[in-house]
């Protein structure tokens, strides 16, 4: 493979990680307090998933679309200026290339669109094409949020699915 696709790169980046405490003062919501910051470094490498061999053409599907709060919400949804994240994992099992996009949509806003390429391989890896973005929340009164994921193939074939915060 390397012959063939040359080497990868490998990149060092800096993450930043805040750990939030949520404390009741009494007034019905929690007040934010920042309990720890530190930064690191991580380094990773970009590699690609063979397909498997001489299997049938498949239509996509999505194995995950989920949301998570930076801090603590209780499963409700999150107070404007939160961050959150999206995650959608597409698969395929023949391991064409694939395209995963997230639409996100606040009461009263244009929806947002995040697409990511993924190349031959990646859809059948054992995670899947996964696609994760991060956001934070608007300055909205109605905070129910709705996160479409439509995963589409080199072929032309889509699956999609909706998850919705109440």
């Amino acid at each position: 493979m390397t012959q063939t696709c040359g080497s990868f790169p490998v990149s060092t980046l800096t993450l930043k990680a805040t750990l939030l405490t949520l404390r009741d003062t009494g007034g019905g919501l929690g007040q934010r307090t920042d309990y720890a910051i530190a930064s690191f470094p991580i380094r990773y490498t970009i590699r690609r998933y063979p397909p498997p061999p001489g299997g049938p053409e498949t239509p996509p599907s999505i194995s995950e679309l989920s949301w998570s709060a930076g801090i603590p919400t209780g499963g409700d949804a999150p107070l404007p200026g939160d961050p959150i994240q999206v995650l959608c994992a597409g698969r395929e099992t023949d391991g064409a290339a694939m395209t995963v996009t997230i639409a996100v949509t606040w009461p009263g806003l244009a929806p947002q669109h995040f697409s990511h390429p993924f190349a031959a391989g990646a859809s059948s890896s054992p995670s899947g094409a996964i696609y994760q973005i991060g956001l934070v929340t608007p300055n909205v009164v109605d905070r129910h949020a709705r996160f479409d994921c439509l995963v589409r193939n080199d072929r032309g074939q889509q699956a999609t699915q909706v998850f919705q915060i109440r």
